[in-house]
């Protein structure tokens, strides 16, 4: 057990110091690798791996050697320090990923945001209506953990912006004699969305590299606040012209983002990528299993 448990801290210091290197922490990564390197728990199945050597630049000063796991992320100090937009879109898999979730992430933001507010223009009992709204989180939380790992992330992002899409559109044309059945189908859109925001966070962070993780999760989610922003004018200057456009609007937003996401490579049991050029590969890779 103990062995295990070595070999586990072995590969979770590895992994850490493969970001630790490429920033100059050299002396903290150094630290923490003789640390791992230096255990007596080691049985005799373990293997150093010892793949590259890091040199001090500086005149006169004494090599160091670190030991990092096989995949080292190999970025210059430039790209590393400064990401830009540019990173995001260079390469034709980081560009699909970046503008599908940038449109994922304002499409959540706007008909979740929407469909909140819509709440108070439609007439009927005010705290019920937002009672219902807000129980379906609880639910939509548990359909996510139930799902993600049985059919992956995409299928059920992608199942979810549907759902909430054809809710929007069914219940603009439902006539007004059958509240319930329009408070039900309502109800069902929220679920859809609901699972859809939560489940982007995760694809953004499993599909960018590490260098560039923060940034893109940053950048893509900041259409979030955009939609945001334009949420609350969608809604009422819409529903001004017909109490049911902005409905339309989100049902066919949530039902093209539904259809491009399955464009998106699946992340399910994968290694994070560490690279530009794993997310390339795992797009290439995606491409071929599906064309299989």
């Amino acid at each position: 057990m103990l062995k295990g448990i070595s070999s586990l801290c072995t590969k979770q210091l590895s992994a850490a110091n493969c970001w630790r290197t490429p920033r100059r922490r050299s002396q903290r990564s150094d630290h923490v690798l003789q640390n791992a390197t230096s255990r007596k728990a080691r049985g005799p199945g373990f293997r150093s791996q010892a793949l590259f050597r890091v040199e001090n630049d500086r005149p006169g000063a004494v090599s160091r050697r670190a030991w990092v796991s096989a995949n080292v992320i190999s970025v210059t100090d430039e790209e590393v320090s400064n990401p830009s937009f540019l990173d995001l879109v260079r390469t034709p898999q980081m560009r699909k990923c970046t503008l599908i979730l940038m449109f994922a992430w304002f499409t959540s933001a706007v008909v979740y945001q929407g469909l909140v507010m819509r709440l108070g223009i439609i007439g009927g009992n005010l705290y019920m209506d937002f009672f219902i709204s807000g129980v379906v989180e609880l639910p939509g939380a548990l359909l996510i953990l139930l799902t993600i790992e049985r059919f992956g992330r995409r299928l059920p992002f992608a199942a979810s912006n549907v759902v909430a899409g054809v809710a929007c559109l069914v219940t603009a044309f439902l006539p007004e004699g059958i509240p319930w059945l329009r408070t039900t189908v309502a109800t069902l859109g929220r679920l859809g969305i609901t699972m859809a925001f939560e489940i982007v966070y995760l694809v953004n962070s499993e599909l960018y590299p590490t260098t560039l993780r923060n940034f893109g999760v940053s950048l893509c989610s900041g259409l979030c606040d955009f939609g945001g922003i334009i949420a609350p004018f969608l809604l009422f200057r819409l529903a001004a012209v017909w109490l049911e456009l902005p409905l339309i609007i989100f049902g066919v937003l949530a039902s093209v983002c539904g259809g491009l996401v399955m464009l998106l490579p699946e992340t399910k049991g994968i290694v994070l990528p560490e690279t530009v050029d794993d997310v390339e590969k795992l797009g290439r890779y995606c491409t071929r299993a599906s064309t299989a």
